[in-house]
């Protein structure tokens, strides 16, 4: 039973289970926004049309253009447009291609709806069982399945997601930028007003980046404050060290397979980027068996 009295500070608590708490409520209350963003993308007409790329950043680029005007289909046609001739490295890219990275966007948001749900609701039961408690038992007043999931639904999506967008955001950000990738002179060409089409988009990127930011502060903190009360205030700083400072390797030497020329399939040979982005483009939505290296081109001079 929930005492709302103390559903949000209980004074009968020590530091850390109010602290777990006060993350808790922080954690469920950010991600609700991206389940509802979530929920807005699976009611646009555009999910309909099977055109996902259209629909990747709709929602994102409706918001800019109604604080600069414009073309919000526009926006988050020419965005999705970028990163696809990123993802394959080429100044044009195929319907083949741009449908691709819309399958693999979408089955990302997918995953990561899931996971907002599952945290949203092991915080709010986390909450729920540490408001009714009237003396300080610790982490014990939680049972430690509850503990641990909430701890693993953060941990999967900061590292998994967070850090992602931030590369991902800041990636095209760059490539927009002198000197600019190949991709850039056909996303200025699509737009009517260079300076409106351009100030439209920029300010989704750049917001967007900055967003992942703020975001990846919010979760790697509270992933952290969920780890401690997991662990019941027992984490030491060689644990600590081997399962953050681990994470951090692993992801760097992922993201440079990603980001290296052939990583993305252009030299034709799986890598662990393909093989796990393959995993994911296939996960949802019946599109076949469609691998990056039956659609990426070579890089130059390859």
């Amino acid at each position: 039973m929930v005492t709302l009295s103390r559903a949000f500070y209980n004074p009968e608590l020590g530091w850390l289970s109010n602290c777990a708490m006060f993350w808790a409520w922080e954690s469920v209350v950010h991600h609700l926004y991206f389940i509802v963003l979530f929920l807005q993308r699976q009611a646009s007409e555009t999910w309909n049309t099977g055109e996902l790329w259209r629909l990747n950043m709709e929602k994102e680029c409706a918001f800019f253009s109604k604080l600069f005007g414009g073309d919000a289909t526009l926006c988050a046609e020419s965005t999705m447009t970028l990163f696809s001739g990123l993802w394959f490295n080429t100044g044009t890219p195929t319907p083949e291609q741009l449908n691709w990275v819309g399958r693999i966007v979408t089955n990302y948001q997918h995953s990561e709806a899931t996971i907002h749900f599952i945290i949203c609701i092991t915080g709010l039961l986390l909450i729920a069982r540490l408001s009714d408690e009237t003396k300080d038992r610790g982490a014990e007043a939680v049972p430690g399945w509850l503990r641990w999931s909430f701890f693993a639904a953060l941990f999967f999506e900061t590292w998994t997601m967070c850090v992602p967008y931030l590369l991902l955001f800041g990636w095209a950000w760059a490539a927009m930028m002198p000197p600019q990738s190949a991709i850039a002179s056909t996303v200025e060409a699509m737009g009517g007003s260079p300076y409106l089409d351009g100030v439209q988009m920029g300010a989704s990127l750049i917001t967007m980046f900055w967003v992942s930011v703020l975001v990846l502060i919010l979760d790697a903190w509270a992933m952290f404050r969920a780890w401690q009360f997991a662990m019941g205030g027992k984490d030491t700083f060689v644990l600590n060290t081997a399962l953050f400072g681990g994470m951090t390797a692993a992801f760097a030497f992922y993201a440079g397979d990603f980001f290296n020329d052939g990583g993305r399939g252009a030299n034709g040979h799986a890598t662990l980027a393909t093989i796990t982005l393959d995993a994911l483009h296939g996960l949802f939505g019946n599109d076949g068996n469609i691998s990056m290296l039956d659609l990426a081109r070579p890089s130059p001079g390859k």
